[in-house]
């Protein structure tokens, strides 16, 4: 594919592109001899090896470790179909770059394993216990070699959405440096980030008991969500909409009047690029927007400049802000 390089891919995919190398893509996307386009079904992507996909198209516009005569055969024909499903999901090669399945090993008093979703990527793994769990960009979880035969503790530092497997023997619990969040089995939403001043849980299914340092505890069901910041104060239960909170875990960003310092913050996480705000005035505007399937970065930023009235200045190394 001619001018089509695997750093053009790649930029094209994290959203770095500009406009004139998005247009040279997009119009190998809509080539002549392309097939017709893919239904437009997001979730029929869902149980696709990702990484693999992305591995193959790789292949393809590396060069070729085959004779001629073989690669002329397949490859128009392979380039175009993958050009086209990866169209249909940009940006969902990026939601999931790891399915795990954790099992149990022979057990070594106080060992564990450490599951790292880097900057940029999101990680959905199943525990030994059934439970499983999506992984934040930018985000750890440490888990025990073997749960016990009385608890299943695990340590977060980031953002995790969990479905805990339902055990009335064993309570699953989730630590964080600033609470502990204990369940028999549920569905919630944690964000514990060590850069951020506060730790949010939030609740879609079941109920919740969550406790701070001081000693506070609350207790959460469905649509509830608690604020835990290390003030000494006791905790609040808030009424939330849960979908909004674990929203990032289907590829979408929404922003809640937050100053542009978080926004910045969580821009670096998805998309594994260092930002810098200029103007330190400028740091504290607020913003809020919603962006659906996996947006490009290019997206975002063209929304954002025109509604905070900024410019930016991208390439693959860093993102400015002005």
């Amino acid at each position: 594919m001619e001018n089509i390089t695997p750093e053009l891919l790649e930029k094209y995919f994290k959203g770095f592109c500009t406009p004139e190398e998005e247009a040279l893509v997009i119009r190998a996307l809509a080539g002549k001899n392309a097939p017709p386009p893919l239904p437009d079904d997001k979730e029929i992507f869902h149980s696709i090896d990702k990484r693999a996909l992305h591995d193959d198209l790789w292949k393809q516009v590396q060069p070729p470790t085959q004779s001629k005569k073989a690669v002329h055969r397949w490859l128009p024909l392979q380039i175009a179909a993958s050009l086209l499903l990866l169209a249909a999901t940009v940006g969902i090669v990026y939601q999931y770059r790891t399915t795990l399945v954790i099992t149990d090993t022979q057990p070594t008093p106080g060992a564990s394993r450490v599951m790292q979703a880097a900057r940029g990527e999101k990680i959905r793994m199943t525990l030994p216990d059934g439970t499983i769990v999506h992984l934040n960009s930018g985000s750890t979880l440490t888990i025990p070699d073997k749960f016990t035969d009385t608890a299943r503790i695990v340590h977060l530092s980031g953002e995790a959405y969990l479905e805990v497997a339902k055990d009335a023997t064993r309570p699953f619990s989730v630590l964080t440096s600033r609470t502990t969040v204990r369940v028999l089995g549920t569905v919630f939403n944690i964000k514990a980030y060590p850069d951020d001043i506060s730790t949010t849980v939030t609740v879609e299914e079941g109920r919740v008991r969550v406790s701070d340092a001081a000693g506070y505890h609350v207790l959460l069901t469905r649509d509830q969500g608690v604020v835990c910041i290390p003030n000494g104060k006791p905790l609040s239960v808030q009424s939330v909409y849960a979908a909004n909170y674990t929203a990032w875990r289907h590829g979408t960003l929404i922003f809640k009047d937050q100053p542009l310092s978080q926004v910045a913050t969580i821009l670096a996480r998805w998309y594994n690029v260092p930002v810098h705000i200029q103007n330190k005035k400028l740091a504290t505007h607020r913003f809020t927007g919603r962006f659906n399937n996996n947006p490009a970065l290019v997206a975002v930023l063209k929304e954002l400049s025109t509604v905070m009235q900024c410019q930016y200045d991208l390439n693959d190394k860093r993102l400015i802000l002005y």
